[in-house]
């Protein structure tokens, strides 16, 4: 299932997660804690890195289990409210 960019939530969601990991290797590290296969990962930038992120989680059917990690993280408290608002069942 691919990730739902026209919802109105997803930009927003994606926007969040950027704020809340802005790093690369922060952002590869939640893919590998979530088994996702990243294959060659090759973005400089965290929204890019977001956009293929959040794409790959949804074909593979992972997207539910990567917000759930998100949200277990306590570095990234200061944004799980916001996240919350951002989930439907349409997004996940």
């Amino acid at each position: 299932m691919p990730f739902l960019w026209a919802h109105p939530q997803a930009v927003p969601l994606r926007n969040l997660l950027v704020s809340a990991y802005d790093d690369i290797p922060d952002i590869k590290h939640l893919a590998k804690c979530v088994n996702i296969r990243i294959g060659t990962w090759r973005r400089e930038a965290p929204e890019p890195a977001w956009n293929h992120l959040l794409e790959l989680a949804a074909s593979q059917g992972k997207l539910r289990d990567l917000l759930r990690y998100v949200l277990a993280d306590s570095n990234t408290l200061a944004f799980h409210e916001r996240i919350r608002l951002c989930l439907s069942p349409e997004v996940l």
